[in-house]
């Protein structure tokens, strides 16, 4: 809700990623660091509204159909599947949440070696704009390019496979 140049000394409009809910761009902020910025897609609530007043109907048919049938369906409870589902995807649609995993994830991080988590910039966060550090990488499914840049890949995987474990066993959640 406020102009990109009282929040960014540039913004690069061509997105370096995107997925179905956000898309992700390089910019600069007015202090010069270099940030990733994640733009949620215009109508993406409404679109998610739509499509689960559509689920929600269609589990209300099934089970009312189940009821003459034998109640399959019914004791799979497909209204409360889709609920769950809603509440879990209502979550998600809030980036200040995704930030405040990531943000708990670094605090529980901390002490493992070679394992950075990007620092979120909340002065520039909001529900639908995710901002964090910048962090030049190399795409773990580009073996051959980290392995020209010099990174061990054993090392690399037995770091991530140690992180993971981590962030699920001891941590309690996994944020990607």
């Amino acid at each position: 809700g406020r102009p990109l140049e009282t929040l960014f000394a540039s913004f690069d409009e061509t997105p370096v990623g995107a997925a179905s809910i956000a898309q992700v761009h390089r910019a600069v902020t007015i202090d010069g660091r270099p940030v990733a910025v994640k733009v949620q897609r215009p109508g993406v609530e409404s679109d998610f509204a739509e499509a689960i007043d559509t689920y929600e109907w269609a589990a209300a048919q099934l089970e009312a159909a189940d009821r003459n049938g034998g109640g399959e369906i019914t004791r799979l409870q497909p209204r409360l599947v889709i609920a769950t589902f809603k509440r879990w995807t209502a979550r998600e649609l809030d980036f200040r949440r995704e930030a405040a995993s990531a943000s708990e994830l670094a605090e529980g991080m901390a002490s493992e070696p070679n394992f950075h988590v990007p620092a979120i910039d909340w002065a520039r966060t909001s529900g639908k704009v995710l901002t964090l550090e910048w962090i030049d990488g190399i795409k773990l499914s580009n073996r051959d390019a980290l392995a020209a840049a010099g990174f061990d890949l054993p090392l690399l995987a037995q770091t991530l496979i140690h992180a993971f474990l981590r962030q699920a066993i001891a941590e309690g959640f996994f944020h990607a």
